[in-house]
């Protein structure tokens, strides 16, 4: 008998699936190995079991030996070869005077030379360590000390056969190594890296007369005999995403982005010996770069096009593109057997956690190698799917809608439309257990994406105004459809989700009730703009503006319109993630009349997931608030 998500099902959400990015497939399509929970197993897809399981990390088979899989161990031990037969050796276990146990790994860390013999690894040679990279254990957390998404200061080129490490060269004192490539010559490395987020770069990054962030890439060679660097694109280049050399050598792919502003890459490439970009698809922001087939003239990558990632193949020469694996939500591409007939790849997406599947590309067909989706067969999960709309322009946006089991959207049942934080590239049709529990408490959700996601095509400046038209254009979509009533909806938003809600309510009082979490409203910006002004300051009119000298993007901000605003707001935001923005602006509502609740959560971050007695207590303050001003 299957049952309805309650509060205690959210707490203990998401279930877990495979680590993202974190499968691969033997080059002869024989086995898949996949993190989970901290534990790499390796699956053999000829017998379709289970051979065995160890604890680690990233793991990568190795591009001629079948056998033979490098991986991380955890507390900064280091990297290891494992053989299938269970042998395995400690590679690099020093440096001159830095020792292995002083490294913290990047998450695109290990990558093998073609020839098998080498790996390059990109360490954080920190003697204090780091701690991250959760996983579920014995209280729900087990912490590992290696950071997957952190960024490397060195480059480190391992020797498989006795486990020396050959060369090292250190980043640039502003700079960060990201990611790396071999070229197949074995001759040099293609690396790419940006200055380093720390908060005096944060703010010299951010540009304060446009309110956009700035980005400072570089994409160079490291060449093994000298160590010298060959530039290739930048310093100062857009965002770009992984970079990989083609089997022949003559080609080298990667994201690109052409764009002044934060915005996923595209996917390019140049020539071997040319600086010049080659744009290979502009339909899909390509996520990641993954693989090459074996002629040197197919690339297959991560394509972004609205909210599902896809699997997408490119062809170099004529660069006709098409989908590979065109399932609704969250495809990764884990590998492509060196006889390009089979594709690995991980999957999430509405009603499915993330499971791994072996595809023929040849028919088509896929079988399941994991099964971790079957953890949602005791609940009675809610009818969800993907619809679109015309905003005011006619540009195509998508959104999430949820409904209780077995019914459609109604324009009888009070809607919640959730907003998306980023806003870049955030959006993405998968589960979400709170969205899922409202349901069964009698609520419909709408989460509609908008352009600033920059998931449809590049908007320039994707500001609040344009993402509160495409908003609304979905409600008013929905409305005409029968699918909910305008007057009966209300509003949650988190991080540039409740940014983006603040200003909403300001320009519009169809809301019943709000909930904004994690925001930023605008109150700090009056400093960093200089303008320290009291409250009678703070409203948009021609003269302030002008004696002031405010930009335009800092008018979009909350703050500036508690005057206007008669929807009632709950407010969250952590301790450590700036509860001066938040306490402010509850203020200035409170000052001006208007409805609002402010709660801190002590020893919180910006997630505010930290502490589950917090997390069920947001979970049931916004129950309430939801139910007393809904109908």
């Amino acid at each position: 008998m299957r049952r309805s998500i309650a509060i205690d099902d959210v707490l203990s959400f998401p279930f877990s699936g495979v680590a993202r990015g974190r499968c691969h497939l033997s080059p002869d399509a024989a086995r898949a190995a996949y993190r989970y929970e901290g534990n790499i197993t390796v699956f053999n897809l000829e017998t379709w079991c289970v051979e065995t399981s160890f604890v680690g990390d990233c793991p990568k088979w190795s591009p001629t030996d079948p056998n033979a899989i490098a991986y991380l161990k955890p507390n900064q031990s280091g990297v290891f070869i494992r053989c299938v037969d269970g042998a395995e050796r400690h590679l690099g276990e020093s440096i001159g005077s830095v020792k292995t146990g002083e490294w913290t790994y990047g998450g695109h860390t290990l990558e093998w030379s073609f020839d098998g013999m080498f790996l390059a690894a990109l360490v954080e040679r920190d003697s204090e360590g780091t701690e991250s990279g959760s996983n579920e254990g014995s209280e729900g957390v087990e912490v590992v000390n290696f950071s997957p998404a952190a960024s490397a200061d060195a480059l480190v080129v391992l020797e498989v056969r006795t486990g020396d490490a050959t060369f090292e060269k250190a980043a640039d004192p502003d700079e960060t190594y990201e990611c790396v490539a071999w070229h197949p010559s074995g001759d040099w490395l293609t690396v790419l890296s940006e200055r380093p987020s720390t908060q005096v770069e944060i703010t010299e990054k951010f540009s304060f007369e446009t309110g956009h962030w700035i980005f400072d890439y570089h994409l160079f060679d490291i060449h093994l005999k000298d160590g010298n660097k060959n530039s290739r694109v930048g310093p100062g280049a857009g965002e770009m995403g992984l970079v990989k050399w083609s089997p022949d050598g003559k080609k080298l792919a990667f994201g690109y982005s052409p764009y002044p502003v934060e915005v996923r890459p595209v996917c390019a490439m140049m020539e071997r010996d040319s600086d010049q970009i080659q744009i290979l698809s502009e339909e899909y922001w390509c996520d990641q770069v993954a693989y090459w087939s074996h002629d040197s003239r197919k690339l297959f990558f991560n394509g972004l096009k609205g909210l599902s990632h896809r699997v997408v193949c490119v062809d170099t020469a004529t660069k006709r593109t098409e989908e590979v694996v065109d399932w609704t939500g969250w495809t990764y591409l884990g590998g492509i057997s060196q006889d390009g007939k089979t594709l690995l790849i991980h999957w999430e997406g509405l009603n499915n956690l993330r499971d791994v599947y072996a595809i023929s590309i040849d028919s088509g067909q896929s079988k399941a190698v994991t099964h971790y989706t079957d953890q949602l067969d005791e609940y009675r999960l809610p009818t969800s799917g993907v619809v679109e709309w015309q905003s005011y322009d006619g540009l195509v946006l998508q959104g999430v809608v949820v409904s209780p089991c077995g019914h459609s959207m109604s324009a009888k049942r009070p809607t919640i439309v959730f907003l998306h934080g980023g806003p870049v590239g955030a959006g993405q049709a998968i589960s979400d257990a709170e969205w899922d529990w409202l349901t069964t408490q009698g609520f419909q959700i709408f989460a509609p994406d908008f352009r600033g996601s920059q998931q449809y095509r590049y908007v320039e400046p994707p500001n609040e105004e344009m993402n509160y038209r495409d908003v609304m254009s979905g409600i008013e979509w929905l409305a005409q459809n029968g699918k909910c009533d305008p007057s009966n909806i209300a509003l949650s938003g988190f991080s540039y989700g409740a940014i983006l809600g603040a200003y909403i309510i300001g320009q519009t009082n169809q809301f019943r009730a709000a909930v904004l979490s994690g925001g930023s409203y605008g109150y700090t910006n009056l400093f960093e703009l200089g303008l320290h002004v009291g409250r009678n300051a703070v409203r948009e009119d021609d003269k302030w503006k002008a004696s002031l000298q405010v930009p335009d993007w800092f008018l979009t901000s909350g703050i500036c319109y508690v005057e206007q605003v008669e929807t009632p707001v709950l407010l969250f935001q952590g301790e450590h993630d700036e509860p001066v923005e938040a306490q402010m602006y509850a203020n200035y509502l409170a000052g001006a009349g208007k409805t609002v609740e402010y709660v801190l959560y002590k020893d919180e971050g910006h997630d505010l997931f930290e502490n589950k007695g917090g997390h069920r207590d947001r979970l049931e303050r916004k129950l309430r608030w939801f139910r007393k001003h809904l109908t």
